[in-house]
């Protein structure tokens, strides 16, 4: 995505362990979000709206 970086939302706060918010709602609003084991999600699919 140009002109995104992830360097300027550093907001995430940890939920659990290395769990962030980020990584929370990505697993909750995601469909088949696989997670690293930092529990990055690495894959998966985001539905947003048009």
């Amino acid at each position: 995505m140009d002109g995104y970086s992830r360097t300027k939302f550093p907001h995430w706060i940890n939920i659990s362990g290395t769990c962030n918010t980020r990584e929370t709602a990505l697993k909750r609003d995601g469909d088949n979000v696989q997670v690293d084991a930092q529990r990055q999600a690495v894959s998966g699919t985001l539905d947003q709206p048009v």
